[in-house]
């Protein structure tokens, strides 16, 4: 295997576990990227980009699955908070079937200590953060947006709605206050505890409208309520009551993951429950870490 690495990324050890040269249908099976510290124990959640495409992750135990990548090149930048990003190219032979890459500590002043028993989770694990990511990338979720702690770090953002910039389904628009708000196409739904069944539909019902926002899991109201995501409604309502100052609630360094659900189809239930017609964006921050 060859690989050539750019930049100044400390020690790396990169390890191949290959399958033996004999062993039958070597060529059909499918390749895995595997993760791990310098203590060969697996690195769970590392964000993997490869050839430029988005950014995927590891999961559980630190494994991706590649598909069939014998005798390809490709360049791959590999990071996890706490751990030191490789970035390089790499060679897959006509015989192999698992890359093992080995990502070091940061360096720390304390020695580190090595505790036995299961592994702690993360609060973003605990919310379920990443296994609807890996959802996501099994072809699930659709449209859905994730942004992890690796990719916030090299943001590097100055607001929160900066995070939210580019991201499929979102505009971000700026009010007559200031306030950075991010809108959403919806439709306003026609039954529920803000709409009266059967009254008629006007023109702004469909179109353009304020995505409803959770922080750790909680709704974020704007001055209106949380239940009036289009303008104009209720009428007479001005626009900007409708906005929810995202950069006010919570500061950008922290933040440690956000979810954006762009549409109804493919939400998961926690979503579900604050969607009022329009899209739905989650936050979660680090205090509950």
């Amino acid at each position: 295997m060859q690989r050539r690495t750019r930049g100044s990324l400390g020690r790396i050890i990169v390890a191949l576990a290959v399958c033996a040269p004999l062993c039958a249908g070597a060529q059909t099976e499918k390749s895995k990227l595997k993760v791990v510290g310098v203590d060969s124990v697996p690195i769970p959640f590392a964000l993997v980009s490869i050839d430029g495409a988005p950014p995927v992750i590891t999961d559980e135990i630190g494994e991706l699955n590649l598909g069939n990548m014998h005798d390809k090149t490709v360049t791959m930048e590999i990071r996890r908070i706490g751990y030191r990003m490789i970035a390089g190219t790499f060679d897959f032979p006509d015989s192999q079937t698992v890359m093992s890459v080995v990502l070091w500590r940061l360096t720390q002043n304390l020695q580190p200590v090595l505790v036995a028993g299961a592994r702690t989770k993360s609060e973003l694990e605990v919310a379920g953060f990443y296994s609807r990511w890996l959802q996501k990338q099994q072809r699930g979720l659709r449209d859905a947006t994730f942004i992890g702690p690796e990719a916030i770090e090299q943001r590097k953002a100055a607001y929160t709605t900066d995070l939210l910039s580019k991201v499929f389904g979102v505009t971000l628009q700026t009010d007559t206050r200031g306030v950075r708000a991010a809108m959403g196409t919806g439709t306003l739904p026609t039954v529920g505890a803000a709409f009266t069944p059967g009254t008629p539909m006007r023109a702004n019902d469909r179109g353009a409208c304020y995505m409803s926002v959770l922080i750790d899991g909680r709704a974020a109201c704007p001055n209106v309520g949380c239940h009036y995501v289009f303008p104009g409604d209720p009428p007479g309502s001005r626009a900007d009551d409708h906005a929810v100052d995202i950069d006010k609630l919570v500061a950008a360094q922290d933040v440690a993951g956000i979810e954006v659900y762009p549409r109804k189809d493919g939400m998961p239930d926690f979503a579900l429950k604050a969607y009022e017609g329009c899209g739905v964006v989650a936050i979660w921050t680090k205090a509950r870490q």
